[in-house]
């Protein structure tokens, strides 16, 4: 099974960063420009890999955002590691995740670190060869 990150932001350039991120790491990286996009085309739950993938999603997009996304998805039982990440310097959004479970909540725009260990602690990523599908 390959190893599967899934990106969501709405931010071109982010998505651009994390995907050469994940490429560096060897994993698969999936873009998606909004929690809606990702929800209609990733086939949730049944087409997601389970135990080699996670997402990275951004807190602050347009529609839905990253923690009501974490929140259908826990109500659709599909329980991948979900990192949080948000500009916001908000106590409040960050007690809400905490509260509902997410597994990292990263701050911008020092995310790389943190987000380098996540996709290695979540997919066993290792440096390797590059894949990346934009959707």
């Amino acid at each position: 099974m390959d190893k599967n990150v899934y990106v969501i932001d709405g931010d071109a350039a982010i998505r651009d960063g994390l995907s050469t991120l994940g490429e560096l790491l060897g994993v698969e990286v999936h873009c998606y420009s909004s929690a809606e996009e990702f929800l209609n085309q990733a086939g949730i739950p049944q087409e997601l890999p389970g135990t080699d993938a996670c997402i990275i999603c951004a807190q602050e997009l347009n529609g839905m955002n990253g923690l009501s996304l974490f929140k259908k998805l826990q109500q659709d039982e599909l329980s991948l590691p979900f990192a949080l990440v948000t500009s916001s310097r908000s106590a409040l959004i960050r007690t809400r995740a905490r509260r509902a479970g997410v597994d990292q909540l990263v701050k911008k725009p020092q995310a790389d670190k943190a987000l380098i260990e996540f996709i290695e602690q979540t997919t066993g990523a290792t440096q390797g060869s590059p894949h990346r599908q934009e959707h």
